[in-house]
């Protein structure tokens, strides 16, 4: 049985309950912030656009054994293993509830499919897999929540193969906020959120790390304006909160809405990026 950290514990708190399966379902089951291009229907298609493009170099074949860490309701990981020849994926989470709703839905899908998936709880930082299991590792919108960003990508350079490819897709500090106000909200808002300072990193710092601790980085790209717009007018948007509201009261939902006018507004002035990585070990 996984025993977690004090720290992921927290995190598989937060997210049981801001976000329970019910949620997703009506908004959308890939439970990340989307690539908002211009013909963007809604948020699950904006949520799949953002898995395709974080897999864009990820070189998986039909040989490829593949790790999805943190999976949430296992749409991103049954995504990954319909649009690729994947030999076999894993999908893992440290939330229990949403482990158990992600194998609940392999019976909706194909055979060959859903045979070829795994769930299982486990920390993205403490990776129960031998060394070199993997010839690929995904991280979709999740690094951020990791004590710290540098353990996890320790674990998952352990567990590639030689050529192995890590694709994550992140949030990103593109710069410090100047104004005293906007450093109280934004330390609030990461304590809330149960994000370690650790990870406060730009772009550049951010391609150092996974240099320094050996890959060789193929890609680091800002796509935050493909991703924040189109996710602010969507959390702001009537069907997004009377759906919040529904699940989690009016309250709650109160909160989420000033929360994201004022991350719409810390994106105006700046202080928010986000990227998509490629790295490879050597």
């Amino acid at each position: 049985m996984t025993t977690l950290s004090e720290h992921d514990q927290q995190t598989a708190d937060f997210y049981e309950n801001e976000f329970d399966e019910h949620l997703a379902v009506k908004s959308s089951p890939f439970n990340n912030w989307g690539y908002w291009k211009t013909n963007t229907e809604d948020a699950a298609q904006a949520g799949r656009n953002l898995v395709l493009e974080t897999l864009k170099h990820a070189n998986i074949t039909s040989q490829s054994r593949v790790l999805n860490v943190g999976c949430g309701f296992g749409v991103e990981t049954i995504e990954i293993a319909s649009c690729t020849p994947c030999k076999s994926i894993v999908g893992i989470d440290i939330s229990q509830k949403q482990i158990e709703f992600a194998n609940s839905q392999l019976s909706h899908y194909k055979s060959d499919v859903a045979q070829k998936i795994v769930f299982q709880k486990m920390s993205a930082t403490d990776l129960q897999f031998e060394d070199e299991s993997f010839d690929c590792v995904i991280a979709i919108d999740c690094v951020i929540h990791f004590s710290t960003r540098e353990t996890f990508f320790k674990e998952a350079k352990r567990v590639l193969k030689p050529g192995g490819h890590l694709m994550v897709a992140d949030h990103l500090h593109a710069r410090q906020a100047e104004d005293e106000v906007d450093k109280l909200f934004l330390a609030r808002a990461a304590k809330m959120r149960n994000l370690p300072e650790e990870n406060n990193q730009n772009l550049e710092a951010y391609q150092n790390l996974l240099t320094q601790l050996g890959f060789q980085v193929h890609q680091a790209l800002s796509i935050k304006d493909h991703v924040f717009p189109g996710a602010f007018n969507y959390f702001l948007s009537p069907k997004y909160l009377s759906v919040y509201a529904e699940h989690l009261g009016e309250k709650r939902a109160n909160i989420e809405r000033v929360q994201a006018v004022s991350y719409q507004q810390f994106y105006e002035k700046g202080y928010l990026d986000y990227g998509i990585f490629s790295a490879q070990k050597p």
